[in-house]
C-alpha cells in the first residue's frame, strides 16, 4: 500500500509461482465452470496502483439459442485490497476442494485452519504465508465480479447478468495448530453455491494444476480442461484465447502473443495435457494481424512425449448442451457437463 492507504495493484506478468510438495495421493478438486471461463485476476503480482479493474470479453455461438452471444466480465478491486492475482486464484481452488471434501457443497460455510491451506498450496509454513492467505481472503470478500450475459445458469439454461463477491464473509482467528484445528471460516456467496449445487462444476486434477509453474499455464489449463469436454481439437482466435481467456496483455501484437504463449504451451505439453505441435501447424494465418491457434488434447499414452508424467483423466459429459439441442432431461440424465 502507498502512503495514502491505497492498494498497490497491477502486475509483474506471468511470474513463476510456487509448486507444492509432491502429492502422494492424486487429489481431484472441483471447478465451477463460469469461474474457469475468464481469468479472475492478473497473471502476475500486484505492482502499481494505476489499475483497479480488469475487463474480459468474447463472442461465442450459443447452439441452443442459435445466436451469437457477446459476453463480458469486469473484475473490480477495492481501494484498500486491490485486484486478485494468480496466487489468489490458487487459494479459491483449495477452498473449493476443502468445501467438497468437508460437506459436499451442502453448506456455504467452510471451517478450516490456515495451516491446511498452506499445506495444500505447498508454500512455506511461515508468517509471510499466513499473511498472504489473510490478505487473499480479505481481497476475495471485497472484489466484485460483474458478469454481463456471461454467467450461465444451469437452472434456467440461459446467459445472465450477475454482480457479486465470491466470498460473502471471512472469519479469521489466530494461527491454528499443526494438529489441524478448524477455527477460521469462509462463507461462499449464494450465487456461487447455487451454481455448484446445480452441478455446474467439473473435476479438476489438482496434481496437474499445481505442477504447472506459470500462472498463464494454470489459467489455460482450467479454461481448456472445460472446453475439451466436447472435442479434443480446438481452434481459437489467437488474440481472444491469449488475452481474454489466458490473461495476456492486449498491447501485444500477434507475434508477441505467440512468443508469450510458448512457455505456457510447453508446460501443458510436458504434463501430458496438450499434444506437441510444430508452430506451422499450431498457428494459422487468416490475414495480416489476424491469426488462429490450434490446440489438441492428449487422448492416449502414445501421444505423451514424457509418459512418466501423468495425463489428466477427467471424463466430462454434456448434459446442458444436450438439453439445449432438444434432448430430454431424462435422456441426458446420465451426463453432467454443461454448456
Amino acid at each position: 500500500m502507498n502512503s495514502s492507504g491505497q492498494a498497490v495493484v497491477t502486475l509483474v506478468e506471468n511470474e513463476p509461482v510456487s509448486i507444492p510438495e509432491k502429492i502422494t495421493t492424486r487429489r481431484i478438486g472441483s471447478d465451477e465452470l463460469n469461474l474457469a471461463e475468464f481469468p479472475l485476476g492478473s497473471i502476475g503480482r500486484n505492482k502499481s496502483e494505476t489499475v483497479n479493474s480488469l475487463f474480459f470479453k468474447d463472442r461465442i455461438y450459443d447452439e441452443g439459442a442459435k445466436t451469437h452471444v457477446d459476453r463480458e466480465l469486469i473484475v473490480t478491486g477495492s481501494e484498500h485490497f486491490g485486484l486478485p492475482t494468480s496466487a489468489d486464484s490458487d487459494i479459491l481452488i483449495v477452498l473449493m476442494y476443502l468445501t467438497r471434501q468437508r460437506n459436499g457443497f451442502t453448506d456455504r460455510t467452510l471451517r478450516f485452519s490456515r495451516y491446511e491451506l498452506i499445506k495444500l498450496l505447498g508454500i512455506p509454513d511461515s508468517g509471510a504465508s499466513y499473511k498472504r492467505i489473510d490478505e487473499s481472503l480479505q481481497r476475495w470478500v471485497s472484489v466484485t465480479l460483474h458478469y454481463k450475459r456471461s454467467w450461465w445458469s444451469r437452472k434456467d439454461l440461459n446467459w445472465q447478468n450477475k454482480s457479486f463477491h465470491i466470498l460473502e464473509s471471512v472469519h479469521l482467528v489466530g494461527r491454528s495448530s499443526k494438529a489441524g484445528d478448524i477455527q477460521s471460516s469462509i462463507t461462499w456467496n449464494s450465487v456461487i453455491m447455487e451454481s455448484v449445487q446445480s452441478s455446474y462444476v467439473k473435476r479438476l486434477d489438482l496434481e496437474t494444476y499445481f505442477s504447472l509453474n506459470l500462472p498463464s499455464a494454470r489459467q489455460a489449463y482450467r479454461f481448456l480442461d472445460k472446453r475439451f469436454y466436447k472435442q479434443k481439437n480446438l481452434v481459437f482466435d489467437l488474440k481472444s484465447f491469449a488475452c481474454e481467456h489466458v490473461g495476456l496483455s492486449r498491447n501485444y501484437d500477434c507475434g508477441k502473443l505467440k512468443s508469450k504463449l510458448e512457455p505456457c504451451l510447453v508446460e501443458l505439453e510436458k504434463v501430458g495435457f496438450l499434444k506437441r505441435m510444430p508452430k506451422e501447424d499450431r498457428y494459422i494465418k487468416v490475414r495480416a494481424g489476424e491469426w488462429k491457434i490450434r490446440l489438441s488434447r492428449v487422448t492416449s499414452a502414445n501421444e505423451i512425449d514424457n509418459p512418466s508424467e501423468p495425463a489428466t483423466t477427467d471424463q466430462m459429459a454434456a448434459k446442458d448442451m444436450l438439453i439445449q439441442r432438444g434432448v430430454s432431461e431424462q435422456c441426458s440424465a446420465t451426463t453432467s457437463f454443461p454448456h
